[in-house]
């Protein structure tokens, strides 16, 4: 077994032989078969929340050990622990330029910091619950927050200040994302919706209906014209945004689903689960996308055994899945092409 793992800085990573096997950097991913890379160790608790840096050098995770850390990912070093938070930190968000990172918790703050420095630049309160979800805007200067207090909130983050007070959900507010062209939002909620906002008028665009329970994450694809969906009925769903149609339904989860995330090119999709998996879906195609011969649905099922799986993300190459969870790890995993 020590062959295969070595420990270095926190990082359970290949070792000597499989290295010179493989390689060890991130362009050198795309040659692995599906599975499990490196794992992240430091946190104390469950990570709740992960992210990767727009150029895929660093990773950041939310801990319930009330810390938030940076990672190189190719390496697995730890970077920095950000202290501040009082409470478990439940979300981490990168700027769309890397030198920034939002993260929120149970102590109902939202945090700005400097990553390169890896300090404190700015604290944003107003929320009177949990800060469950973060998303920057395209241009890197607003935000937007979702919190237990059933809000979603608009931040200006240079000047400190709200900006604007979505209130449409009857519950707490489990996730948000901004699109590509920051000019729409979705909302997850416990109330077992999700919300698409137009962002200039501060208005509900449309509400989608259909999980049977706690609606626990949401994306945007990459094109804004889908949304994924995650949540405590063990499903996965596919909605057309235009005309508010879900369009597929992904079952296989034994329990709830805590993260989604879509792949860069729109064409897979990760989950999350509290069945200790992590799951990766081929999504359908428009009749005007080229033919491929990846199926529709489950495509792979990457198992952990030591615990639920919290959180997960897409690396920008699409060619590798970084996922948080119960265990207290990160995990790097092959996502294949």
């Amino acid at each position: 077994m020590a062959g295969w793992l070595a420990v270095s800085r926190g990082a359970i990573d290949l070792g000597p032989v499989e290295a010179r096997l493989f390689g060890s950097t991130l362009a050198a991913r795309r040659e692995f078969p599906l599975g499990e890379l490196r794992q992240f160790r430091g946190h104390t608790n469950t990570v709740e929340g992960v992210a990767v840096s727009p150029d895929g050098r660093v990773a950041a995770s939310a801990g319930a050990d009330n810390s938030v850390r940076l990672w190189e990912l190719d390496s697995g070093r730890e970077l920095h622990q950000l202290e501040g938070h009082t409470n478990a930190v439940q979300v981490v968000a990168f700027a769309p330029d890397g030198r920034r990172l939002l993260s929120g918790g149970q102590d109902l703050t939202i945090r700005l910091w400097d990553v390169t420095a890896g300090r404190e630049l700015r604290r944003l309160e107003g929320h009177t619950g949990a800060v469950h979800g973060l998303a920057f805007f395209p241009d890197g200067r607003h935000a937007l927050s979702g919190s237990s207090d059933t809000t979603v909130r608009m931040w200006d983050l240079g000047r400190e200040r709200e900006l604007g007070c979505f209130t449409g959900h009857s519950s707490a507010v489990l996730a948000v994302a901004v699109s590509a062209d920051g000019r729409r939002a979705l909302s997850a909620s416990a109330d077992r919706s999700i919300i698409l906002w137009d962002l200039n008028k501060k208005r509900l665009l449309r509400r989608f209906l259909g999980h049977g329970d706690f609606v626990r994450s949401v994306a945007f694809s990459p094109d804004g014209q889908l949304a994924l969906s995650g949540g405590d009925d063990q499903t996965v769903r596919l909605w057309d945004l235009e005309n508010g149609l879900e369009l597929k339904r992904f079952t296989g989860h034994a329990d709830w689903v805590f993260a989604v995330a879509f792949a860069p090119d729109g064409r897979r999709a990760v989950s999350a689960g509290k069945d200790h998996t992590l799951r990766l879906w081929g999504l359908p195609m428009p009749p005007s996308a080229p033919t491929l011969e990846r199926p529709v649905g489950e495509l792979h099922r990457f198992e952990v055994p030591d615990g639920e799986c919290r959180s997960v993300a897409f690396c920008p190459d699409g060619q590798c899945i970084l996922s948080g969870g119960e265990d207290n790890a990160l995990r790097l995993w092959s996502a294949g092409k």
